[in-house]
Formats: C-alpha cells, sequence, structure tokens
C-alpha cells in the first residue's frame, strides 16, 4: 500500500503527451513521446527509462491507455492521477535510411541524365524532412525510378522505390553548374556575335533544360543592347535570317508545265523553309512563299 509520503511526492508527477506522431522500430519509451517533471526526481528518472508496450491492434497509444501502463508500474501514483497533453499518438514501426546512401544513389541516376560537356553536378544533398526517411522495412537496398524530365532543378523531387515495392519520394538539393556563354564586350541590337566575343565560363544555376542544345554561334545576333558580361542564350539572341524584310528577291512559280520566275519584295523574315509574305514587282500582289535559300523563294500553291 503506498504511503502518504509517496502519494504527496506522487501528485507533483506531471507526464505531458507532446508528441502526435512516433516513427521507430524499437521499444518506444514514455520520455520520446512525453514530457516528464516532478518534485520525486528518482521517480522522474523512473519515468524516463520507462518502455511502453506497442498496441496489439491498431497503430495508435491513447492518454487513457499511457495512464494505465503507468499506473501499473508506478502503484504508488494517485488513483486519480492521469497523463496529460495530447489524447493520443500514432505510431508508426519503420527503419530510417542513410542520407548518405540516399545522396550516392541520386548522383549516380543523374550521370545518365546529364551531358558533362555542358552541365556539371557538384553535389546533392538531403534536403527534406527526415521523417520522409523512415520506411516500413529494414533495408538500404531501393532504386531511383524517375525518368529524366524536360528541366531539372536546383530543388528536385526524386521518387523511390524497395525492394518490396514500397515508393516513397524526397526532395533533394542539387548544386548544378552549366558551361555558359558571357559576352566580353558591349553589342548594340542586331549586332553579330563573333567566337571572339565570348568566353566560356562555368556557372551555378537554378534550373537545367536536359533537351536544350547549346547556343549556336553561326550567324548569330543579338535582340537588344547588350553590356559585357552578359550571358548570351535564346531570350537575348536569334539566328540572323537567310532573308530579311524589304530585301528583293528572285521567286519561283510553277503553273501545270511552266515554271514562271520573276523579281519580288520580301514583306518578311525567315530561315530556310519558312514562309513568309511576298510582293510581286509586276503586279504589286502579295502572296505567300517559302524560302528555300538565300535570295530564293518558291510561291506556295
Amino acid at each position: 500500500m503506498a504511503s502518504a509520503n509517496d502519494e504527496v511526492m506522487a501528485g507533483a508527477l506531471k507526464v505531458s503527451v507532446s508528441r502526435m506522431n512516433y516513427l521507430g522500430h524499437d521499444a518506444v519509451k514514455l520520455a520520446d513521446i512525453a514530457d516528464i517533471s516532478g518534485s520525486n526526481q528518482a521517480l522522474v528518472e523512473q519515468l524516463i527509462a520507462m518502455e511502453l508496450s506497442w498496441p496489439q491492434q491498431g497503430n495508435r497509444l491513447t492518454s487513457k491507455q499511457i495512464t494505465q501502463q503507468i499506473t501499473a508500474q508506478f502503484p504508488q501514483l494517485p488513483k486519480n492521477w492521469q497523463v496529460t497533453g495530447l489524447n493520443q499518438v500514432f505510431l508508426k514501426q519503420c527503419w530510417q535510411l542513410s542520407e548518405q546512401v540516399l545522396e550516392e544513389q541520386v548522383a549516380k541516376h543523374l550521370e545518365g541524365w546529364i551531358n558533362p560537356n555542358r552541365v556539371r553536378l557538384k553535389s546533392v544533398q538531403f534536403i527534406d524532412d527526415t521523417k520522409t526517411l523512415c520506411v516500413p522495412e529494414n533495408t538500404h537496398t531501393f532504386k531511383v525510378v524517375n525518368h529524366a524530365p524536360s528541366t531539372l532543378f536546383s530543388k528536385h523531387r526524386m521518387t523511390f522505390r524497395l525492394n518490396s515495392g514500397y515508393e516513397f519520394s524526397a526532395v533533394m538539393g542539387l548544386q548544378l553548374e552549366q558551361l555558359r556563354p558571357v559576352l566580353q564586350r558591349e553589342k548594340r541590337k542586331d549586332e553579330p556575335v563573333h567566337h571572339l566575343d565570348i568566353e566560356w565560363r562555368w556557372q551555378r544555376v537554378s534550373h537545367i533544360k536536359l533537351e536544350q542544345r547549346a547556343l549556336p554561334l553561326d550567324n548569330l545576333i543579338v535582340q537588344r543592347n547588350l553590356q559585357a558580361g552578359q550571358v548570351l542564350d535564346e531570350n537575348n539572341t536569334r539566328i540572323k535570317p537567310v532573308v530579311e524584310q524589304g530585301e528583293q528577291l528572285q521567286f519561283k512559280m510553277q503553273q501545270g508545265a511552266l515554271f514562271i520566275t520573276g523579281k519580288a519584295k520580301a514583306l518578311g523574315e525567315g530561315q530556310v523553309g519558312d514562309e513568309i509574305n511576298i510582293m510581286l514587282e509586276s503586279s504589286n500582289q502579295a502572296i505567300k512563299a517559302k524560302i528555300v535559300q538565300k535570295g530564293v523563294v518558291i510561291v506556295s500553291q
């Protein structure tokens, strides 16, 4: 039978459930899910070390069940003593995967996605919630199941699959560098870009379009005024058109077995294969024609 002194000391004891979820596979210690305090230090230390039984059914422990387990082990507690705080704790039995192994697997997988002549993967880091790595089986064997996306981001969600078929995803931090053409001197709008005008530099980027081809430098012109040090890309440059607006052209047109040729003026600009409007010199009539080479178009039928 508990003494009056035991009941006084136990009466100051407070166990407050503070965690809504518990992930793990070993025994659940009371201190893992609750804050414990009181004036009886010996009792507090015993409760801190106390192991709780996993529920026989379901995936949760209620505050009532926790109270029953504590009072069964410590009968000196008053009959009306009970656990406070949250009403229940959800338990998930799982094993923690290694962040380092995950990072190594992602780095190896990404090697097949990137062109090392244009892109460098400097580092891979797990930056998601560590709860993500708590999986329902004790294994370190898994594989990355992502297919190559159109764009790779510095914060990229990857999907993994365990041998059992269980899948989970996690956000990985990728330090990406891209070899980019940097302008060495100022350029005015529509000025051509020459090889000596640029320097190729490795620069850190937030995303990379994996299927994007390297910027072609032949016949490249700038679309607006650019300062030295700016990176050239498809947004501030373009390929000089084969045919420019206002240019005098030779047109060809077939009518039955006859081929008609004549002179015309380009009303637009374009590359080989593009259709543009032209004005026939003989009739001042605007018609469509396809560019077949510099200065030559075929009238569309």
